[in-house]
C-alpha cells in the first residue's frame, strides 16, 4: 500500500474492495478499544480499592499480613534458643530462672525451637514412646508460667520445629495460634510470625534469629548473615555455644546453644560427625556478650 496520503487515496479508488476490508478491520479495532474502556470504567466504579489488591494479589496480602517483625530496644536482655520442649533440661530452666531474678526480671529474648512438636516429626524413630502433641503443649504451658515470673517480657520468633506444626497443617496456622493452644493468656510475652527478633542495644543493631542454614563449623551460619545485614548477630539452630566476630572484625556473633537436654534428643544418640553439643545461654549487657554455658 502507498505510503503518501495522496497516493493512498488513489489507491484505495482504484481497489474498491481491499479499501473496504480495511475499512471493517478499523471498526473492528474501535469497537473492541471502546468495549474495553467501558469494562475499565465499570470495574473502577464497583471496585475503587481493586487496583492494589489486583496488583499485589491475594496471597501477598496474606503474606503481608501474617508478618509483624518484632524489635525490641533494651540495653541488658537474655538470649535463649532452642528449648526443644518436652526435650528441655530442667536444671538449666532452673538456673535461667533464678539468674532473671537476680538480675531484676530482664527481657528475654528466645530464637526458635521453643517447642520441639516431636509428635509432627514425619521422619521414622526408632524410640518406643512418642510424646503427644498435648503433652507437649502442657510442658509448654507450664515453661511458659514459670520464666514469666522471672523475666519482664519475653519474645518469641519461629523455629524450624514449630514449623512442624505450620506446614503440616497447610501453613494455615501461625505461631501465635500455637502458643494460643497453651492456653495461658497473652500477658508477659509477645511473638513474631518472622524467624528472627530485630534487638537495639545503644544505637548498634542485632538480629537474634533462628536460620534454615546449618554448618557444623561453629558461627558459620552467624557470620555469614552479619556480613549480609552488616550488624551483630545472634543464632539458633546450630546447638553449639560459641561467640567471636564476622570476617571484618566489626560485628559480634555467637551461635546460643539452647536449653535443650542433650540425653533426650533423638539424634544425639546416633553415630554422625556432627559437633558434640552444648547447651547454655547469653546475657546481653550494652552490647557485650556473657555466655552461661550449662555442664
Amino acid at each position: 500500500m502507498p505510503r503518501t496520503a495522496e497516493k493512498q487515496r488513489e489507491w484505495r479508488k482504484k481497489n474498491p474492495e481491499a479499501n473496504k476490508a480495511i475499512n471493517q478491520k478499523a471498526d473492528a479495532k474501535q469497537h473492541i478499544t471502546g468495549q474495553m474502556e467501558a469494562r475499565v470504567g465499570l470495574h473502577k466504579i464497583l471496585h475503587p480499592d481493586k487496583k492494589k489488591r489486583a496488583r499485589k494479589g491475594l496471597y501477598i496480602d496474606d503474606i503481608i499480613k501474617r508478618r509483624n517483625p518484632i524489635t525490641v530496644k533494651d540495653d541488658f536482655v537474655f538470649l535463649t534458643s532452642d528449648f526443644h520442649i518436652p526435650f528441655h533440661d530442667i536444671g538449666l530452666l532452673d538456673t535461667l530462672c533464678d539468674m532473671g531474678k537476680d538480675h531484676g526480671k530482664p527481657k528475654l529474648l528466645v530464637a526458635g525451637d521453643y517447642l520441639d512438636c516431636d509428635s509432627y516429626y514425619l521422619m521414622a524413630r526408632d524410640i518406643g514412646v512418642v510424646n503427644t502433641f498435648e503433652t507437649e503443649l502442657e510442658h509448654g504451658a507450664t515453661v511458659l508460667k514459670q520464666i514469666r515470673q522471672c523475666f519482664s517480657e519475653i519474645t518469641f520468633c519461629r523455629g524450624n520445629h514449630e514449623d512442624r506444626w505450620i506446614k503440616l497443617n497447610g501453613a494455615r496456622t501461625t505461631l501465635k495460634m500455637l502458643f494460643k493452644l497453651m492456653d495461658i493468656g497473652d500477658r508477659g510475652y509477645q511473638v513474631t510470625e518472622d524467624t528472627s527478633i530485630g534487638l537495639v542495644q545503644k544505637g548498634e543493631k542485632w538480629i537474634v534469629g533462628h536460620p534454615k542454614a546449618y554448618s557444623q563449623v561453629p558461627l558459620t551460619v552467624a557470620r555469614r548473615i552479619a556480613e549480609k545485614h552488616h550488624c551483630h548477630t545472634a543464632l539458633g539452630h546450630s546447638h553449639i555455644m560459641a561467640h567471636g566476630y564476622d570476617i571484618s572484625g566489626k560485628f559480634q556473633v555467637c551461635d546460643l546453644g539452647g536449653l535443650f537436654d542433650q540425653s533426650q534428643l533423638d539424634y544425639q544418640r546416633h553415630l554422625t560427625k556432627h559437633p558434640k553439643n552444648r547447651s547454655g545461654f547469653f546475657i546481653l549487657d550494652e552490647n557485650k556478650l556473657f555466655p552461661v554455658e550449662w555442664k
